[in-house]
């Protein structure tokens, strides 16, 4: 599992719409999938969010740790619309803790 965020930015993130968190997110899984398969992956949006899942964050479940680093590797750094990207590593006990439920919160009509 990994963590992606300071993909948007934090003042204006109150005003963001939908359209712009799909955007962010398509751009974001077609860079990864150019590096590993993505098994899973979901945006935290302003509906959602909570202390350690701010909105703009991106989680990532990848087939394997050799792959969360591949991606952070080759990731780390880069630059998102003028922001540079951070990238953590998220124990899968945390995860399903912690954060997993956003995940329903957002699928849910």
């Amino acid at each position: 599992m990994i963590k992606v965020s300071n993909l948007l930015e934090l003042a204006q993130i109150s005003f963001v719409q939908k359209d712009t968190y799909d955007k962010v997110y398509l751009d974001i899984v077609s860079e990864f999938s150019k590096l590993v398969t993505i098994v899973n992956g979901f945006i935290i949006t302003t509906k959602n969010q909570v202390i350690g899942a701010e909105a703009g964050s991106i989680f990532f479940e990848l087939p394997s740790k050799e792959d969360s680093l591949k991606i952070i590797e080759n990731m780390m750094g880069k630059n998102y619309d003028g922001r540079e990207i951070r990238i953590v590593c998220v124990p899968e006990e945390s995860f399903v803790q912690y954060f997993l439920g956003l995940q329903e919160k957002i699928d849910s009509p």
